[in-house]
């Protein structure tokens, strides 16, 4: 068997001072997990010798005292919601070009390295991250960058992580959709990796502070109508771009060639072959949710998010009309 790949991070020394929890993943699954206010790390075996990524409990603060310039960009999104797609487009727009970006969004996601590594990123720069509005540099919201955040209804989310997770190995592979659903909807921790805590966050983020205009992106929307979608990214960028070149972003964009594109760029992170990554374009569709869920479990799901998010303003689209 091939030794595993060799992170170029490590996670140091955990003390009683900080928070170690059990994060469920499955009903047979957990994963110890470092927790930092709301921002969490799960940590892999052996990872105080070697880690893909750093340790949260120095990224965060370094992140918040990261330097930005006037037209940095930055992408807050939930796992498995679209971010892929917007930092591609919104690449595109900000460089004028519809050539695909040569390094993967990892490379370019804030949590994914220390803030140094970003130096001779050329601009204008697009950074994404699963993190929430607080967490970014806060000169991103003194010098009111753009700030895109990017939604999915939460049905095709859940149904996407699972595949994600099962595909990078967080579980085993008998572990079913259903008994990951069950987990997902327990889940009570107040972090990033809890959709239903991150939603409300990002709702906080768009309509209670007034500081920083924030541009609202649906997947759906996207989906069934690219083009409107990515002159409404245009508008609020304040670029102006041809028509000819939208319609051109929106063809290189599209599912199916973003895979292909995603071959050619260096590898997601670090020591990790690309192939280990294969797994980040799945299918793209919206409505698959109902090929994975029971009569009964989406009745549930239904109590429970109506339950959990009775004040929330966002509307999610879990189907799209069909045209004759």
């Amino acid at each position: 068997m091939a030794a595993p790949p060799v992170g170029r991070y490590k996670i140091g020394p955990i003390t009683e001072k900080d928070t170690l929890i059990e994060f469920a993943i499955t009903p047979r699954n957990t994963v110890k997990s470092l927790q930092v206010g709301d921002a969490i790390q799960h940590l892999a075996p052996g990872s105080e010798d070697s880690s893909f990524l750093p340790d949260i409990r120095e990224i965060l603060p370094l992140i918040q005292d990261m330097p930005v310039y006037d037209d940095d960009v930055f992408i807050i999104a939930h796992a498995k919601t679209g971010t892929h797609w917007t930092w591609e487009i919104v690449n595109m727009l900000m460089k004028g070009s519809t050539d695909y970006e040569k390094m993967s969004k990892a490379r370019r996601q804030l949590e994914f390295h220390y803030p140094d590594e970003f130096q001779n990123m050329p601009r204008p720069r697009v950074f994404n991250s699963h993190l929430l509005l607080h967490h970014i540099p806060k000169q991103a919201i003194e010098k009111k960058c753009k700030v895109i955040m990017v939604q999915r209804n939460p049905k095709d989310t859940v149904v996407s992580l699972f595949y994600h997770m099962k595909a990078s190995g967080s579980f085993d592979a008998e572990t079913t959709f259903s008994e990951f659903l069950s987990s997902w909807l327990k889940l009570e921790t107040d972090t990033n990796h809890n959709w239903f805590y991150y939603t409300k966050k990002l709702q906080k983020m768009l309509y209670d502070q007034t500081d920083l205009p924030i541009h609202n992106v649906y997947y759906e929307d996207t989906k069934s109508n690219p083009v409107d979608e990515v002159k409404k990214i245009v508008e609020y960028l304040d670029i102006n771009r041809a028509d000819d070149f939208i319609h051109q972003v929106v063809d290189k964009c599209c599912f199916d060639n973003l895979k292909k594109a995603d071959d050619t760029k260096v590898a997601a992170l670090e020591g990790v072959p690309k192939q280990a990554f294969s797994f980040m374009y799945r299918k793209g569709e919206v409505g698959d949710w109902k090929n994975h869920f029971t009569v009964a479990e989406n009745e549930e799901f239904d109590r429970i998010y109506n339950e959990r998010m009775k004040d929330i303003k966002f509307t999610y689209k879990y189907t799209l009309k069909t045209v004759d």
